[in-house]
């Protein structure tokens, strides 16, 4: 099979995503936990019930693959047992907001050693690189041109409430008629199991990729048509 194109997602796929995401977690739950009055082991609480354990974020774990409404949804009725004033919708975009200024938090990193070099490598084979993701588009173009990389992908497909979002079959067909793809040649590489269920969806060849064994072992659950420990190791799938 030859693929001329490869979908990433970006957390946890191109970038550290422990080093980003829990770090900016962290710091902006403390803030909205103080902000609103509630008890401060309701951080250890809420990061439970993102998916957070023994600081690695499960790919099964709202963290990882849900959207500022998703862990709004899971931090509301947390925080409503300290008898918070604030409706639902007050509430959310507090969380936005907070996370928004706390992004300095966390560590822009690749997610391994030669990150640009690897992708490069894809491009100068022939493969078309794109990159869709749940972040929105401020956040994605930010972390992108941070790694260095934004220049080696001909769209990013960030989170919009206009339009279907992962694992949406319809967000696939959407990109490959956009860019004259079809699925057969596609290929798409993520860190989650909404990334697999993405792929496979739309009728791609779905690749996880994941740095700890427990998120490996999920991803082969999940049916992904191959498993790899990150993006380096794409060429053993693309040749």
């Amino acid at each position: 099979m030859k693929y001329n194109a490869v979908i990433f997602d970006k957390d946890g796929t191109l970038l550290d995503f422990e080093a980003l995401w829990l770090a900016i977690s962290e710091s902006a739950l403390t803030e909205i936990i103080e902000k609103v009055g509630g008890a401060p082991e309701r951080l250890a609480e809420i990061l439970a019930a993102y998916g957070v354990e023994d600081g690695i974020a499960r790919i099964d774990g709202i963290l990882c693959y849900g959207t500022y409404h998703d862990m709004s949804e899971v931090t509301y009725p947390i925080l409503l047992q300290d008898g918070i004033s604030l409706s639902f919708e007050e509430f959310h975009a507090l969380l936005v907001d907070t996370y928004h200024r706390h992004m300095d938090a966390g560590e822009i990193l690749p997610v391994c050693p030669g990150l640009r070099e690897s992708l490069l490598a894809m491009r100068r084979a022939g493969h078309r690189l794109f990159v869709v993701t749940s972040d929105d588009e401020s956040g994605a173009e930010k972390c992108l041109a941070a790694l260095g990389i934004r220049d080696l992908f001909e769209k990013v497909y960030a989170y919009s409430p206009d339009r279907p979002h992962k694992p949406s079959a319809d967000l696939f067909r959407l990109i490959c008629e956009e860019n004259g793809l079809t699925p057969a040649e596609t290929v798409m590489v993520g860190d989650s199991l909404v990334d697999i269920r993405f792929g496979k969806n739309g009728g791609a060849t779905a690749v996880g990729v994941g740095k700890f064994p427990v998120n490996r072992a999920l991803l082969e659950k999940e049916g992904a048509d191959f498993v790899l420990p990150d993006v380096s190791f794409l060429g053993k799938v693309l040749r």
